[in-house]
């Protein structure tokens, strides 16, 4: 009886599951993808370059799980999104350390009238979320003190969320 059952299915599931999904399916193995994945890695590992993967799989919502909740089962955190807060902290602190148009540009207010349609997000946008402070505390900051700021950006770019 499961035969016949499991006969009758077998179009349908082959009809939804794209070409590519190998997995447990007669036929179909998973050597094509792992050495795909062999020849992506492996190059990369000889020049110790990081490499950044992601396997996308398609869940049911019953079963869904958060990213805050897989990283967390893997005991790791963001570190990229850490690094990307970092930079872009540092970057912050070397502009503001010093008197150039790009300062000026950067903090002062530009003249003129804002353009048409919703405010858009600016990059000291980020860095007020980050921090938990308005842009004139972020213009106040003592970057000039690299010791301190260095230890500022550092506590704020990989601070637990």
């Amino acid at each position: 009886m499961l035969k016949v059952i499991l006969e009758r299915m077998r179009a349908k599931v082959e009809f939804e599951i794209s070409e590519d999904q190998a997995g447990f399916r007669p036929g179909r193995g998973t050597h094509n993808h792992l050495c795909s994945l062999r020849l992506i890695t492996e190059p990369a590992r000889a020049r110790r370059l990081p490499v950044y993967m992601c396997f996308i799989d398609t869940v049911h919502h019953v079963h869904h799980v958060s990213n805050e909740e897989v990283l967390g089962r893997m005991s790791t955190e963001r570190l990229l999104v850490g690094r990307i807060k970092h930079r872009k902290l540092a970057y912050f602190g070397h502009v503001v350390r010093h008197a150039s148009l790009k300062k000026d540009i950067m903090i002062g207010p530009m003249p003129g009238l804002r353009s048409q349609g919703g405010q858009r997000r600016q990059w000291l946008d980020d860095l007020a979320q980050w921090t938990r402070l308005t842009l004139p505390e972020l213009a106040r900051l003592p970057v000039e003190d690299l010791a301190v700021w260095r230890r500022f950006v550092h506590e704020v770019a990989y601070a637990p969320s």
